[in-house]
Parts: C-alpha cells; sequence; structure tokens
C-alpha cells in the first residue's frame, strides 16, 4: 500500500508552504528578553519549578529566580528598616578611691542603670524594626 498517494511534487509545495507561513509566524513573534539596552524582561505569572537549575523572571516589575526546589527569591534587596531613636546613657564615672565612699558607689550604681535602661530600649528598637529576631 502507498504511503503516498497521489501527487508528490504538490505534497512537497504544501509542505514548503507550511514551512514558510510557519517562519512568517515565528518572526512576528516577539521574543521574550532583549538586550540591545540592556535586559528586558516582560512580567509573568511564576514558572513551573524547573527540574534543574532556575527561571528568571519579573512579576510587577520586580525580578525574581524560581530555583529547581521551587522557591521564588526576589532579586531587589528590600530597605533596612529603621528603629526608634534611643537616647545616650547619661554616665558620670569617676575614678575610684582607695576607700569606700557612698556618693562614688551611688554613682556607679545610677550609671550602670543608665546603660540597662539604654540596652533594653535599643533591644526593644531593633526588634520593633524589625532588625533582630524576638
Amino acid at each position: 500500500m502507498d504511503k503516498f498517494p497521489g501527487d508528490l511534487s504538490a505534497e512537497i509545495r504544501q509542505l514548503r508552504a507550511e514551512v514558510d507561513e510557519l517562519r512568517a509566524l515565528l518572526r512576528q513573534q516577539s521574543p521574550l528578553t532583549s538586550a540591545s539596552a540592556g535586559w528586558k524582561i516582560g512580567n509573568m505569572a511564576s514558572p513551573p519549578t524547573p527540574t534543574g537549575g532556575g527561571h528568571l523572571f519579573a512579576s510587577g516589575g520586580d525580578p525574581y529566580w524560581k530555583d529547581s526546589g521551587g522557591v521564588v527569591h526576589e532579586l531587589i534587596t528590600p530597605p533596612f528598616p529603621q528603629g526608634v531613636a534611643v537616647a545616650n546613657p547619661a554616665n558620670t564615672l569617676t575614678n575610684a578611691t582607695g576607700t569606700y565612699i557612698q556618693g562614688q558607689a551611688q554613682t556607679v550604681v545610677d550609671s550602670v542603670e543608665s546603660l540597662f535602661i539604654a540596652h533594653n530600649a535599643l533591644v526593644a528598637s531593633l526588634r520593633a524594626a524589625p532588625l533582630i529576631a524576638t
């Protein structure tokens, strides 16, 4: 039984016409990226998880990388948040004398307490920023 009944040259002409039509369609297709003035990557939904390597894509104008584990990494580092201001502690330390003087001891206690309060305020500010874990 003949696999190609009919005119083979007509079949070849038909195939050539279809190939030419497909080539024309490919020329009309916009590329996914271009680099004449830097890389341009159009926005798209998160691509499927690759079996190896990763996908670079844009979403909402921001760049992302999806790794082979399915994790999507945003490629723009967010700015560090700023914590609230913490006042400098009021320390008044004097040179210790050879004898115990109540006033000097109280000054040391007050200075340590001031440092303790400033430390707690700094830690609270860093946690609220959030720059350190709670």
